[in-house]
């Protein structure tokens, strides 16, 4: 596999703000290595929020965690799927 290096020089120039919906566990790593390669993180829990959010952002990153059938209708329940 070939890496290409230049991507992390296109990141550094353009600076980019990164909406990150994550889950609790990694959602420090995460923002820290978004900086370390010089984009701008926005951690978010909050879904109220998601919508002026996005508009504001140059990438958006959803990182669920590992799905189990309590988790999923817990986040159903909002919208009484389950």
């Amino acid at each position: 596999m070939k890496i290409d290096w230049g991507i992390a020089d296109r990141i550094r120039e353009k600076q980019p703000i990164v909406l990150n919906l994550s889950n609790v566990v990694t959602i420090g790593k995460v923002a820290n290595a978004l900086s370390a390669i010089g984009a701008s993180p926005i951690m978010s829990k909050g879904i109220d929020e998601a919508k002026e959010m996005v508009s504001i952002t140059d990438a958006v990153v959803i990182n669920t965690g590992t799905w189990t059938l309590g988790r999923i209708c817990a986040g159903a329940s909002r919208s009484r799927l389950c």
